[in-house]
């Protein structure tokens, strides 16, 4: 009888220490970490289960509502949202994201109720305009739109995506003149924003401009050459301008010349039917940074990572007006990017990426220089000067420190788009980063974890173009 008592208080505790490892077990904190999509789905579904304060139901909610948007299950997303301004109908944040479900779906009368709804809530906010005026867009209703844009001006002027935004708009209601004018002032704030110079040359386009067209799509081209739209506009100008017009690009430029110059090999079928540029991992999930430009107008994106067959990846966010993109794929790397913010001028520092694919080798081409200043242009504070010489195709690739820590994004040498067009050529050794910073800033805004580092020992050049190369990867667009 004794051993039965035993056995009983034994199977007691068992089950007690048990029922106390579970209730250790916290779902909302599981929903708050989770990573991927399908994860923040299954923990924050029971996180909401389990979750009896509002505040963490908000959050579960908003993850998971998120994470079935990243799927394209917009109708689940939408239901999350509903629950999410049920349960607290004040932010206006909850409307603009059930809004950009029911648009995916279509339902553009809800997604107008929504922006409404959200206007009201924070009627000084640019973004809840902007919203709303591209919900308008997709409705084809090109005059409330551009009032949306102007209102969304008038809070944040300086805003280069808002005026590049409500320039296509303008295009597209026939409103030329007053499109290049927005692109002209977005150029004046921004030398580096690629998607008004190549909106600009199209409108001129349109307008008969034809000389100010191709300057400007011809300085596009030398930067971004696989645009396929830019290269139809050229070709089309071309057929209309005099014979004694020199509208083929300089020897500084073309493949085509440099080949009969110096024997360089045609073009592969990639450089023919798509674009590409250089980007790096941000996390071991397989998120992917670059620049917002390197992904435009793609039909399908595709990352190549060391000898591994492309894989194909989809947009999590676009930041248009500080020219960076998310990204996210089935490919998860070994390691990750280290992000460091704060460098000096004078600071040695090195690029990666992969410049002229079918050109310059496939494994990447690394480079050295300096951190030449801490500002960009007009003493832009989103940006470093670097000297590492970079080129078409280095457009997202990271820019690291001599530990290997990343301090910056290239940016393509949109800064000297004015001397390109003057002088045939494009300066060197005057190029730019996006600072770390500004990169922290929008992972943060996107929710996505990332490892930050202190400078740290010296690596040796061929370790730290190990390291660099590791985690690049080669993005191609295909139009």
């Amino acid at each position: 009888m004794q051993n039965l008592f035993d056995a009983l208080r034994f199977s007691i505790i068992i089950g007690l220490l048990v029922s106390t490892s579970v209730s250790h077990a916290d779902p909302f904190d599981q929903c708050r970490k989770a990573k991927t999509a399908p994860e923040k789905i299954e923990s924050c579904s029971s996180a909401i289960i389990h979750s009896k304060r509002p505040p963490q139901l908000e959050r579960a909610y908003l993850r998971r509502g998120n994470a079935f948007m990243e799927l394209n299950r917009f109708s689940d997303a939408a239901e999350d949202f509903n629950a999410l301004i049920r349960i607290n109908p004040s932010v206006a944040g909850y409307y603009d994201n059930r809004l950009n479900a029911l648009k995916a779906m279509g339902n553009f009368k809800g997604a107008l109720d929504d922006a409404n709804a959200a206007i009201r809530l924070a009627s000084t906010a640019s973004f809840t305009y902007r919203s709303r005026a591209i919900v308008y867009d997709a409705m084809g209703r090109y005059e409330p739109a551009i009032a949306d844009y102007t209102s969304a001006l008038s809070i944040n002027p300086r805003d280069v995506g808002l005026l590049i935004d409500r320039g296509k708009i303008l295009a597209k209601a026939g409103q030329n003149r007053d499109a290049i004018a927005d692109f002209a002032r977005a150029l004046d704030l921004d030398h580096t924003a690629i998607v008004a110079v190549r909106e600009r040359g199209l409108t001129n386009k349109k307008l008969g401009d034809f000389n100010a067209a191709l300057d400007d799509l011809t300085v596009f081209a030398r930067l971004e050459p696989q645009d396929s739209e830019v290269a139809r506009a050229i070709e089309e100008i071309q057929a209309r301008s005099s014979p004694q017009r020199e509208v083929e690009p300089k020897p500084s430029q073309p493949i085509e010349r440099k080949k009969a110059e110096g024997g360089i090999s045609e073009p592969s079928e990639t450089q023919k039917s798509g674009s590409s540029g250089t980007g790096f991992f941000v996390s071991t999930e397989g998120h992917v940074i670059t620049n917002s430009h390197v992904v435009e107008g793609c039909s399908n994106i595709q990352l190549i990572s060391g000898l591994s067959l492309p894989v194909s990846v989809r947009v999590l966010a676009r930041d248009t007006a500080n020219d960076l993109a998310l990204l996210k794929g089935d490919l998860k790397p070994s390691r990750a990017a280290t992000l460091r913010v704060g460098v000096k001028i004078g600071e040695g520092i090195a690029a990666f990426g992969f410049p002229l694919v079918g050109l310059l080798s496939t494994s990447g081409n690394f480079t050295v220089g300096n951190v030449s200043a801490v500002t960009g242009l007009r003493d832009d504070t989103r940006y470093l000067q670097i000297s590492a010489p970079i080129q078409p195709g280095n457009s997202g690739g990271p820019v690291v420190d001599q530990s290997g820590n990343v301090v910056g994004v290239v940016v393509s040498k949109l800064d000297v788009i004015k001397v390109a067009a003057a002088i045939d050529d494009v300066p060197q050794n005057v190029n730019f980063a996006i600072k770390s910073t500004v990169l922290t800033n929008f992972l943060d805004a996107s929710s996505i974890g990332y490892s930050t580092a202190g400078p740290q020992q010296s690596l040796q050049p061929a370790d730290l173009a190990a390291q660099a190369r590791s985690i690049s990867v080669l993005i191609r667009c295909l139009k």
